[in-house]
């Protein structure tokens, strides 16, 4: 058997060569390290929830009779935070009507609790409980300032479900002079996040938190481009400079 003469012998040796010395120069060229996409400061799911689980509230609210619709339910719900010892904030739209209000913690236990303060045009309501309820060492904390595409978590109470815990995508702001105000409820905010977080009736007050377990926002389901939209997306009352003096004023 006769072998056919290769016409390119040093074809391959030549190829090698080319291959080494490209490697050699990718190895010299200096390396960038990419930005860290999370921090040590940040928690995933289950170290979050274990974090904020004790500060999430189920409110349960009793209409007053003079507001009660004949075949409407006497009893409605709606969420709120513990932002520091004795003391939850919450939409106002989350409590207006009602006369008798009691707060359900993550331990189930029933607090009698009370409107302290309210600013309708902001849709913000604190309430103090009476007695009890848990103790913190350290107020609960709130963030800054918040990016677009940032992964953030809900925990609250919705009609029949006492702690729901959703992970959603912190979308853009968009102006509070776009959005429906029933009553004027929430036309001083001048910005709202948007978000993909799935909610429901009852989801009102919800806190929204970030990875690093800081208070963003609240639900606000009376806002909204149309009534429509509920449960498709959700915008979320951001915790300002004002709402903080508010809160930070309550002693």
């Amino acid at each position: 058997m006769t072998h056919r003469p290769r016409r390119f012998p040093q074809l391959k040796g030549y190829l090698g060569i080319a291959v080494s010395v490209l490697c050699f120069l990718l190895a010299l060229r200096p390396v960038h390290a990419e930005r860290r996409l999370v921090t040590a400061e940040e928690m995933n799911g289950t170290q979050l929830y274990r974090a904020i689980q004790g500060r999430a509230f189920k409110i349960e609210k009793r209409i007053r009779p003079e507001y009660l619709i004949q075949g409407d339910s006497p009893v409605e719900y709606s969420s709120g935070v513990l932002y520091k010892n004795g003391y939850i904030i919450t939409t106002y739209d989350a409590i207006k009507y009602y006369a008798d209000i009691s707060i359900y913690g993550s331990d189930l236990k029933s607090y009698k609790s009370r409107v302290v303060v309210f600013d309708k045009s902001r849709n913000i309501a604190i309430l103090k409980i009476a007695s009890g309820g848990p103790k913190f060492k350290t107020p609960l904390a709130i963030a800054k300032q918040s990016y677009h595409g940032e992964v953030v978590y809900s925990l609250g109470g919705l009609n029949g479900i006492h702690s729901a815990f959703f992970k959603a995508i912190l979308g853009g702001k968009v102006s509070g002079k776009a959005l429906y105000h029933e009553e004027g409820i929430g036309v001083s905010i001048r910005t709202y996040m948007m978000t993909n977080l799935q909610t429901t009736d009852g989801g009102s007050g919800t806190p929204v938190f970030n990875t690093r377990g800081q208070l963003l926002g609240l639900v606000d389901l009376n806002s909204l481009p149309e009534k429509s939209l509920t449960g498709v997306f959700t915008f979320v009352l951001p915790v300002d400079d004002e709402i903080r003096s508010l809160m930070n004023a309550i002693r």
